[in-house]
């Protein structure tokens, strides 16, 4: 699925209203009834080696207290999570915070989200199951157990889960639960495919040929590791013997509304290296050279690229299973550990995430994960990109379009692209073409350049995978999420074929456009700082710096959070969204353009007089959710932005942005204590530019801002220099004279009012003027 061109719609009133609607519509992004998907599959993979009970790796209640940076709510998960305890393994407050976020989430949520979780845990070489121990080809070798099965997680199951957990908590030192030093991620992963289904090879999904050989050490159901008595029955189908797994993917994933698949790795340490001819047994070939510690004999990346690629189902379409990874250390993480963590996210088409000592961030990462995981399971979230003319501007064949992504989270992905209008079907002297229609088309094309021009949009009205707008060009950006071959990724979020280039871009809405080219133009240093960003204080443009806006502004409590919250908005990636890189320019620069129209405006400058005009001298004005008025240069080889421009109302939402949580309750309203989908600049843009003369050049030119759900004000600017906003007012519901200004929903339109007297034959004088 990808972008959607719908219609044409032009509004030319202001319409100012007080009420508020009491469903959004976004809610069809959210789908219901018969289209509700199922709910995600997610077997957690704990690492329980030595990391996971040692002493010197624990986790001090005064340490730990000390990272909330005096964060209210970061110090009550630690008196949750800690009680009178001073000191905790690292394993315990790992089950712990996934306990936490489960009961937060589903088992005491009013409103539960949907998964079906699951536990896998390493097994261990000694204590009571030292004798359950080995694989099917070795009693020493290593692998995982399905401690509980993947199953919904309902009223009924919470108890089984949450109360699994506290036993492990109990238990976490005692050798039942405790793995060898030197276990390795490999043969556990191999379980996991084995558990999932086992079923084919990467090279037999587009086939749906099951994979060989069969067997313990093959492809299909039968387990890898050798029974152990403390695994579930329920995930497996002969329940005495134990010896041939149930998979827990029950409906078709791909193509439909089913759930997906997903191993969260919770790692602890620096595993010991890989079977290698596990893989080689399976007939599944890597090069070493793509992995960064294969020479080391480490692959749990090539099992999570293979996991990513497969198809581990029988059931119609490709299952594959994805691979999000935790990186969990006290002091500091140990460099191998990390390089090889965070190769088996990218290679795993999953998430990095990174904690050290900071119990507030564990939560979030795992309150996070879920949430994200959900969003990605609902129908809207992997690019039924709904965007079109309606939200766009047309001007000398140039056609601007605005797009967003659903999400679950706050933080929805947006772009703004340029395409061209073809018209093909009518010989230049009036006679039919070869095709032999007499009657021309006109139709989207892209910057292929291609004769005749080729047709981008489809006749279902979404954009070709292959399409390529204006502006974008090759890259390598996105390799962190699609790999750095077509061989891992997922197709809706990497495009088809699967790239980590930003071309082709005409399937996934973050890619290429004007997203790229503020990607290109990043200034590598803390605060991306040649950027010109801005925001208004007493009636005037200041610029967006941790100098300028206050803490308290952004609704937060400390310069450090202030500091990182100004400079991440400025574009820096200072939260790991792109995991490949530290400090570089983010992925989420461009927020989603959802029902703001861009305008575009003709200065004319190019030379010539008017008929320099004709070849455009443009500049494209577009606003988004993430509150922000972007001006960039237009045309075809433009795309560059000049400026950007946030109201200082919508400085305290930031934070909430970047945190990308709490999520996004549908359908609207939203129950007490829930969070509804962060408007900010989503109405229509409006230009006044009037060129007396008619020389083509506007005398000046306004910029008129309203918000729809945004916000009760609206604002003007004057852009008349390109490069140098000056606002000219803003009005607000707060303002005298102004407390029954609503919602904007449509375009503010000037109009020239003139003076004028009657009766008495009183001439106009000071006091009429100051009456009108």
């Amino acid at each position: 699925m990808n972008p959607r061109i719908t219609g044409w719609a032009v509004f030319s009133w202001l319409l100012l209203s007080a009420a508020t609607g009491r469903a959004e519509d976004i809610d069809l992004f959210k789908g219901g009834g018969a289209q509700d998907p199922s709910p995600p599959n997610v077997l957690i993979f704990l690492d329980n080696t030595s990391n996971w009970s040692a002493n010197n790796q624990a986790w001090s209640k005064t340490s730990v207290s000390a990272n909330c940076n005096n964060d209210a709510t970061c110090l009550n998960y630690v008196n949750q999570i800690f009680g009178n305890d001073t000191k905790l393994t690292q394993g315990q407050v790992e089950v712990a915070a996934i306990k936490l976020v489960l009961n937060e989430l589903v088992c005491n949520a009013s409103t539960p989200t949907r998964l079906n979780v699951g536990l896998m845990l390493l097994k261990p070489a000694k204590g009571t199951y030292a004798n359950n121990a080995g694989t099917s080809i070795n009693n020493s070798g290593v692998t995982g157990f399905v401690r509980r099965a993947v199953t919904s997680l309902n009223a009924s199951r919470c108890p089984t889960l949450l109360g699994d957990l506290d036993t492990l908590f109990g238990n976490i030192t005692s050798s039942d639960f405790k793995a060898d030093a030197s276990a390795n991620y490999g043969g556990a992963l191999f379980e996991a495919f084995k558990y999932y289904g086992g079923h084919a090879s990467p090279s037999g999904t587009s086939t749906g040929t099951a994979g060989t050989p069969v067997g313990h050490v093959g492809y299909g159901a039968l387990r890898f590791g050798t029974p152990i008595a403390i695994e579930e029955t329920l995930a497996f189908t002969d329940p005495d013997t134990r010896l041939s797994y149930r998979s827990p993917i029950t409906s078709p994933t791909a193509n439909t509304c089913g759930g997906k698949n997903y191993v969260l790795l919770v790692g602890n340490g620096y595993p010991n290296a890989d079977d290698t001819s596990l893989l080689s047994g399976l007939g599944y070939s890597y090069l070493a050279a793509q992995f960064p510690l294969a020479a080391s004999g480490r692959i749990s990346d090539v099992w999570a690229r293979f996991l990513a690629t497969t198809d581990v189902s029988p059931i119609s379409g490709q299952q594959t299973v994805q691979t999000y990874v935790m990186n969990i250390y006290n002091a500091s993480p140990d460099p191998d550990q990390t390089t090889l963590l965070k190769s088996i996210a990218r290679n795993g088409n999953g998430t990095y995430y990174e904690i050290g000592g900071n119990l507030g961030g564990l939560i979030d990462s795992f309150r996070n994960f879920f949430i994200s995981i959900n969003a990605a399971n609902q129908a809207f979230a992997p690019a039924t990109l709904p965007m079109g003319l309606s939200a766009g501007g047309l001007d000398l064949n140039q056609v601007y379009l605005g797009m967003f992504r659903p999400d679950k989270n706050p933080r929805w992905f947006g772009n703004l692209k340029l395409y061209q209008l073809a018209l093909y079907g009518t010989n230049d002297n009036g006679t039919p073409d070869n095709a032999g229609d007499d009657r021309p088309n006109l139709y989207l094309t892209d910057s292929s350049n291609q004769t005749p021009p080729r047709k981008v949009q489809s006749g279902t009205g979404f954009l070709a995978d292959d399409a390529v707008s204006f502006w974008t060009q090759p890259s390598t950006f996105w390799n962190f999420r699609c790999g750095p071959s077509s061989s891992t990724g997922d197709p809706l979020l990497c495009g088809t074929p699967i790239s980590g280039s930003d071309v082709p871009d005409g399937a996934v809405v973050e890619k290429g456009g004007a997203g790229q080219k503020l990607r290109l133009e990043f200034t590598a240093d803390a605060s991306n700082s040649n950027r010109k960003l801005y925001t208004d204080s007493n009636g005037s443009l200041i610029t967006v710096t941790s100098g300028n806006v206050t803490a308290g502004q952004l609704g937060v409590g400390t310069s450090s959070e202030r500091d990182n919250l100004v400079n991440w908005y400025r574009g820096v990636d200072n939260i790991g969204e792109n995991p490949s890189t530290s400090n570089g320019p983010r992925p989420s620069l461009t927020g989603d353009v959802l029902h703001s129209e861009p305008v575009a405006v003709n200065y004319g400058n190019a030379g010539g007089g008017c008929s320099g005009a004709a070849t455009g001298d443009i500049v494209v004005f577009y606003a988004g959710n993430d509150g922000l008025l972007r001006a960039l240069n237009g045309g075809t080889t433009g795309g560059t932005e000049l400026w950007a421009y946030v109201p200082s109302d919508f400085l305290a939402s930031i934070k909430r942005l970047r945190d990308n949580a709490p999520a996004v309750t549908f359908p609207a309203p939203v129950p007490a204590g829930a969070f509804n989908r962060p408007y900010r600049i989503d109405g229509n843009l409006s230009v006044y530019a009037p060129d007396a003369n008619g020389d083509c050049v506007p005398d000046k030119v306004w910029l008129f801002v309203s918000l729809r759900r945004g916000g009760r004000f609206i604002a003007a600017l004057d852009v008349t220099d390109r490069n140098s906003p000056r606002l000219i007012w803003k009005r607000a519901s707060t303002d005298a004279g102004f407390s029954e200004l609503g919602q904007t929903w449509s375009k503010l339109k000037p109009i020239m009012l003139k003076p004028a007297a009657a009766g008495g034959g009183r001439p106009a004088g000071p006091d009429l003027r100051r009456r009108l």
